[in-house]
């Protein structure tokens, strides 16, 4: 007596929650990659399984969202009526979602944070993403997120994001001082402006200039992903000049592919772009798809009408 009743779950949820619980415990004592990761995975299965935005049917015996098959019974025979099925309650299904949801954000802040202190920026603003895809009104996930974009620096649109992610932060946590979330958002842009006059650099041993090869990599996807395609174009073209001083032909393929990427953004920018430059030493269908593209786009249809040709028989 006395004591309040334990929340209701599902059998095989149960056990998904607490391999869930386990890999958060697990995660937090040993502060790696590969235990959040874990974790993450975890929570994605249960998130799968439960669904954690209303996405499966609460109500029982709902004929919209789960349809009853056509059974055709021929006439005078009986049908048995079907076994009860050992389907969860909806407080059941609400219990596991609310936890599925808590268990994606918490693996979703913990794997971005450690990533953006490893300097892998890119990877965390995508885990951050997954963390306020379960729970938009996490402030921490925002900040973080914020953390990350300013790290990338370089010009206003970049700025624009972070004060975005700061002010969406300081509006959760209102105990917290406006004037410090004031001061992060100046922070940020002399963070900006100070980069943006800094040119990149390429001296540092190989593996360096692969390091910072692969965060641009990383900075230009993730970026892509937001809408900044002039800033992403920017990023893979900033890879390709470091990629192109590595032998190997591991980093020419690299190289290529941000050749491929920076084509992509600028396919995605208003206006008439150089786009066959990036694509005519490329021996690639997606290369000849994307210069098509372009020449389309510039009115030139009989040379966009060739590309598409060679592109379709290099993919035979």
């Amino acid at each position: 007596a006395g004591t309040s009743a334990k929340p209701v779950v599902d059998a095989t949820w149960a056990k998904l929650m607490q391999g869930c619980a386990d890999c958060q415990q697990r995660a937090e004592a040993a502060e790696t990659l590969e235990t959040w990761r874990a974790f993450a995975a975890a929570a994605h299965a249960l998130r799968d399984a439960v669904g954690i935005e209303g996405d499966k049917c609460e109500e029982p015996g709902c004929k919209t969202c789960q349809p009853t098959p056509f059974l055709f019974v021929p006439k005078g025979v009986v049908m048995p009526p079907a076994p009860p099925k050992d389907e969860p309650t909806p407080e059941e299904r609400r219990n596991a979602q609310a936890f599925a949801k808590k268990a994606t954000c918490d693996a979703g802040i913990g794997l971005g944070g450690l990533l953006l202190k490893r300097g892998r920026r890119g990877e965390a603003c995508d885990a951050l993403a997954t963390a306020l895809k379960a729970d938009e009104s996490n402030g921490e996930a925002w900040t973080l997120r914020a953390a990350a974009f300013a790290e990338m620096g370089e010009d206003g649109s970049i700025l624009e994001i972070v004060e975005l992610h700061l002010r969406k932060a300081a509006q959760l946590s209102p105990d917290d001082d406006e004037l410090q979330a004031q001061h992060a958002v100046a922070a940020c842009r002399a963070a900006v402006v100070m980069e943006a006059t800094d040119p990149p650099r390429v001296e540092g041993t190989l593996a360096e200039r692969a390091r910072q090869a692969s965060t641009l990599l990383e900075d230009g996807a993730t970026l892509m992903r937001e809408g900044l395609y002039k800033t992403a174009h920017s990023r893979y073209l900033r890879a390709v000049d470091l990629l192109d001083a590595l032998p190997g032909p591991k980093a020419k393929a690299a190289a290529d592919e941000a050749r491929l990427n920076a084509a992509g953004c600028l396919l995605q920018l208003p206006g008439d772009h150089d786009v066959a430059s990036l694509c005519d030493a490329l021996p690639s269908t997606r290369a000849l798809l994307r210069r098509a593209a372009a020449r389309e786009r510039r009115g030139d249809y009989a040379a966009a009408l060739a590309d598409l040709r060679e592109a379709r028989l290099s993919s035979v």
